[in-house]
C-alpha cells in the first residue's frame, strides 16, 4: 500500500495532539547584587508600553524562546521595582530595525534613566521557566508549580516591594503534595 506525502503529513499532524510549548527566556532581575532570571514579565501589563511595534531579539529573527521579542532587566532599589534596560529591536516602516532607548519608549516617564514599575502588582520570583501564555504573570496552575521551587520571592504592590523572601543558601523545603503535576 502506497500513501501520499500529503496523507502522511495529515496523519502525523493528527497524532501530535498537544504540542509541547517552548520555555520562555525569563526577564532579568537585579536583586541584592545578583542578576537572577524571573518568569514574570511586568512590562506585559504596563498601560503605556506600545505593543503596536513588534520586538525581535535580532533583526529579521523570531526566537520561540522569547516570544515577546524583548528581554527586560529589572532592579530592586530602595524597595521599588525599576525597569533599567530593554534588549530587543523593533521594525519601523521606513526606518528599518532599531534598538529603542527607554527614553524613546517611555518619553517623560523616566527617573534617573529608569522607569518605576508603578503599574505592577504581583509576585516576582526566581528561578523558574515559563512555558507560555500571555500577560505578566504565569497562569494559575503553572504559577503553583513555579512558586514551590522559587528561592527568591518578591511581593510587589504598585511598584513597591512590600516583602522580600530570600531562601538562597538554605536547604530545600520538602515537596508538598499537589493536585498539579509539576
Amino acid at each position: 500500500m502506497k500513501i501520499s506525502r500529503r496523507a502522511l503529513l495529515a496523519l502525523l499532524a493528527g497524532l501530535a495532539g498537544r504540542a509541547a510549548a517552548t520555555g520562555q527566556e525569563g526577564d532579568r532581575l537585579v536583586f541584592r547584587g545578583d542578576v537572577l532570571e524571573t518568569p514574570v514579565f511586568p512590562l506585559e501589563s504596563c498601560p503605556y508600553f506600545d505593543r503596536g511595534l513588534r520586538f525581535s531579539p535580532r533583526p529579521g529573527v523570531a526566537f520561540t524562546h522569547r516570544a515577546r521579542g524583548y528581554l527586560a532587566t529589572w532592579e530592586v532599589d530602595d524597595d521599588a521595582l525599576w525597569l533599567i534596560e530593554l534588549d530587543g529591536v523593533r521594525f519601523r516602516p521606513g526606518s528599518g530595525y532599531e534598538s529603542p532607548t527607554l527614553e524613546e519608549l517611555f518619553p517623560g516617564r523616566l527617573e534617573a534613566g529608569r522607569l518605576r514599575a508603578a503599574w505592577f502588582t504581583g509576585i516576582l520570583f526566581s528561578p523558574g521557566t515559563r512555558w507560555g501564555g500571555p500577560g505578566a504573570m504565569p497562569h494559575e496552575a503553572e504559577l503553583t508549580c513555579l512558586l514551590e521551587k522559587a528561592t527568591v520571592l518578591l511581593h510587589v504592590e504598585n511598584g513597591c516591594v512590600t516583602r522580600a523572601d530570600d531562601f538562597r543558601g538554605l536547604p530545600a523545603a520538602p515537596a508538598s503534595p499537589s493536585f498539579f503535576r509539576c
